[in-house]
């Protein structure tokens, strides 16, 4: 009997989890909007200790003068580590006064702190307070990001309306995670009646420009006719740019097909085993279960039955149902030792991985 490789989430706009992730810190958008001053430049380019000693003591007291652009310059030299020594408190200790003092990047900064608990305990009530000051003098970055908290159920006051109009204003704005996120929530009819086409043109404005999830959700558009008409071959070239951009659902769909061959792809094992493992790695289960079947079938890496059942092992143990038996099965067929070479790999992948 040919084995069976199954797609990872062949219509993923069927589940409520989102790809599009919140918007990171970076030190750049930190000193967004902040000219550069002597001290700044001392401090993050000289090669003398006491010349950079000195320029943090003279930023500090512009700081506490009230002084908002060096509030924030500290908190960036403090949050990168660039000729100091990095401290997620001391930056935290700087943005706060300077988000307290009414900037609207120090304001998200801290939304960021929060919600990654980055030199504080997290707290993603406080992460939304944040947030939502940020949001309100028009940063797009904050509204995308209370707007996920707020889809997600993150938050206590947790409200669809709310989000949508978050994502909306962000997603007008250009942010491309805003209008993906949009796209999913018009896709399955979160707090009001699904909308296919608006969905799908939304996945598409944010696959234009090279946004991977709205490329894999686009994908599955296309796969169930959901908004557009059915088509695999432009279902396949979505999938295969968002799998290009290492999107780890991506790798694990396009990996799955790979091994069985469908009509648009000729069946590549090897390929399938690369794609699957990348993926298997980022915690995918679906991959994990469908890289053990190449293993155990010797399709594109060598047959290897513990290698096999150490994918089943953690597949299932993430959830995979449909792993269960195949490691059951798996486990009847192997001696002692072999079972504790595996469950030693499994204990090692967990470890290095930490899924």
């Amino acid at each position: 009997m040919a084995p069976r490789f199954r797609s990872a989430e062949r219509l993923a706009v069927s589940t409520l989890a989102l790809l599009s992730a919140s918007l990171p810190l970076t030190s750049a958008f930190l000193l967004s909007g902040c000219e550069s001053s002597p001290e700044r430049d001392r401090i993050r380019f000289s090669t003398d200790a006491e010349e950079v000693r000195k320029a943090i003591e003279e930023m500090e007291a512009r700081a506490q003068a009230g002084d908002v652009r060096a509030m924030l310059e500290l908190g960036s030299s403090y949050y990168d580590g660039r000729n100091v020594e990095a401290s997620p408190t001391e930056a935290v200790k700087w943005y706060r006064m300077a988000a307290e003092a009414g900037s609207v990047s120090a304001q998200y900064s801290m939304g960021v702190f929060y919600e990654q608990g980055s030199g504080v305990v997290p707290d993603i009530e406080e992460a939304v307070r944040w947030y939502g000051l940020a949001a309100e003098q028009g940063s797009a970055r904050a509204m995308n990001n209370l707007g996920l908290i707020l889809l997600e159920g993150r938050s206590a006051t947790s409200d669809d309306v709310l989000a949508y109009r978050m994502l909306e204003k962000a997603a007008n704005q250009g942010v491309l995670s805003s209008i993906c996120a949009l796209g999913r929530m018009q896709a399955v009819g979160r707090g009001f009646p699904a909308d296919p086409e608006a969905a799908a043109a939304n996945f598409r404005k944010a696959a234009d420009r090279g946004f991977a999830p709205a490329q894999f959700y686009l994908a599955a558009a296309y796969q169930r006719g959901s908004g557009v008409p059915q088509d695999e071959v432009q279902a396949t070239a979505w999938l295969e740019l968002a799998a290009s951009q290492n999107h780890r659902e991506a790798q694990a769909q396009l990996g799955a097909m790979l091994a069985r061959g469908t009509e648009t792809m000729p069946q590549d094992p090897a390929r399938a085993a690369t794609l699957l493992t990348a993926a298997a790695n980022a915690g995918i289960p679906s991959a994990q279960r469908n890289l053990g079947l190449l293993h155990f079938r010797g399709l594109g890496v060598e047959e290897d039955h513990q290698a096999a059942l150490m994918w089943y092992e953690i597949a299932a143990r993430l959830g995979d149902q449909a792993a269960v038996q195949r490691r059951d099965d798996l486990r009847k067929t192997l001696v002692e030792s072999e079972l504790a070479n595996v469950a030693a790999s499994v204990d090692a992948w967990f470890a290095a991985f930490g899924a």
